[in-house]
């Protein structure tokens, strides 16, 4: 199995190259490559807070609470003294990053729920939602967030799997096929309530259209091949 370092590692240089080729296309800005590196990036961890002693579970936990007590604070905004704004956030921060992060860790196990190919799409999909709900992002920007979210989360899956053969002895380990899975029949019911969940956020989110019309008209095809090799000799830009 990859170290957290690893899998950081992987999700950068996969996020890297993917942002690259998005902007050499003419896709997205120089603002929005490094917007996607980050999302990528950091979502190459992702499947990892299952496990109760990971770096990744931490990590997200103590984003998620300081992410949930701004945004409750946002809430109420201009309504609220210094101190009672001190008081709240305090309290929303020790709320998920103790008392949510024990329950999770109670009803989760490494190499389970989260380790799945539905989960990266979950994943995906509630970053849409929020970047369409609270940040008010076009859909298009939205929906390549939430794909570059998915595109690091499974490379995390494929990664584990990866690690999950040896190659010197051809042998393959027990923990095969554990990653890049799409139901289990031990968990099943909990596979269930996933699907459901990604059905909710596919209802929620934006419109797909201008984001996948890049790629079925052919605009994002055209733009890569056009500027996959220089026109004026290699590295022109610095010499002339």
């Amino acid at each position: 199995m990859a170290d957290f370092k690893t899998h950081l590692g992987t999700a950068s240089v996969v996020s890297m190259l993917s942002a690259t080729v998005f902007y050499g296309s003419g896709t997205i800005g120089p603002q929005e490559v490094v917007l996607y590196f980050c999302l990528g990036t950091f979502s190459g961890t992702l499947p990892d807070i299952d496990s109760d002693t990971s770096t990744a579970l931490k990590n997200f936990f103590n984003f998620l609470a300081v992410f949930l007590s701004f945004l409750v604070l946002f809430v109420r905004i201009g309504r609220l003294s210094i101190v009672e704004m001190m008081i709240i956030w305090a309290a929303v921060f020790s709320i998920v990053r103790y008392g949510v992060f024990q329950i999770f860790t109670w009803y989760t196990v490494h190499r389970g729920l989260f380790h799945s190919i539905p989960a990266a799409l979950t994943w995906g999909l509630l970053i849409i939602v929020i970047g369409d709900l609270f940040f008010n992002m076009p859909p298009i920007r939205a929906w390549m967030s939430g794909f570059f979210v998915c595109l690091g989360y499974i490379s995390h899956l494929v990664l584990d799997e990866i690690y999950s053969i040896e190659f010197s002895s051809a042998r393959i380990k027990w923990t095969f096929g554990s990653a890049c899975k799409l139901f289990n029949l031990d968990n099943w019911h909990y596979y269930v309530y996933l699907y459901i969940v990604l059905g909710i956020l596919f209802y929620l989110a934006p419109d797909s259209g201008p984001f996948f019309n890049q790629f079925t008209s052919g605009t994002f095809v055209k733009g890569m091949t056009q500027n996959l090799f220089p026109k004026h000799g290699w590295f022109s830009a610095f010499y002339k």
